[in-house]
C-alpha cells in the first residue's frame, strides 16, 4: 500500500488488517521514521496481520 502510513493510508491499513488480511506492505516517503509508524505497526501486528 502506498501512503499506508499517512492519515488515511493508516486508516485503510488497519482496517484490513481487523478485517483478516494476512500480509500488508506499507511505504512512505519517510520510511520506517515517520510520525506514527510504530504504532501502526504494531496495531496491524495485534490484529494478526504481518
Amino acid at each position: 500500500m502506498t501512503g499506508g502510513t499517512g492519515g488515511i493510508g493508516a486508516h485503510v491499513a488497519r482496517r484490513l488488517a481487523r478485517t483478516g488480511a494476512t500480509h500488508l506492505i506499507l511505504t512512505s516517503r519517510g520510511g520506517p521514521d515517520a510520525p506514527g509508524t510504530a504504532e501502526l505497526a504494531a496495531d496491524i501486528r495485534e490484529s494478526g496481520c504481518g
